[in-house]
């Protein structure tokens, strides 16, 4: 009974970690594509949405993780179905020292 409430209690504190570390980018996140505005939003759940141009539904999602000024997101699907394996690769971004903006792929994104 014991190890499963220390178990518990790691747990709850991983979480509370990786939520108190992803506040800074919980939001909107917008920037100016060829087509148009493209936006993410990340999610308090460790989640993200990248969303195109007039579009109502994501073009793809995933999950991140933020340690220090690195935001980790790693594509779990696209147009709403499981993304390939080899689509599924984490990428670094850095945030910006004032933790406004992030460049993804020659787009920089602004927080809303």
């Amino acid at each position: 009974m014991l190890k499963k409430v220390c178990l518990c209690v790691v747990v709850l504190i991983a979480m509370i970690a990786v939520i108190g570390c992803s506040k800074g980018v919980v939001g909107t996140w917008t920037a100016n594509g060829p087509a148009g505005a493209v936006s993410l939003n990340f999610k308090g759940d460790g989640t993200f949405e990248a969303m195109a141009p007039n579009s109502t539904t994501p073009v793809f999602s995933g999950t991140y993780t933020v340690k220090d000024k690195t935001v980790e997101m790693t594509m779990t699907k696209m147009m709403g179905m499981e993304a390939p394996k080899s689509a599924q690769t984490a990428e670094n971004i850095t945030l910006s020292d004032d933790g406004k903006t992030m460049t993804i792929q020659g787009l920089t994104f602004t927080k809303q």
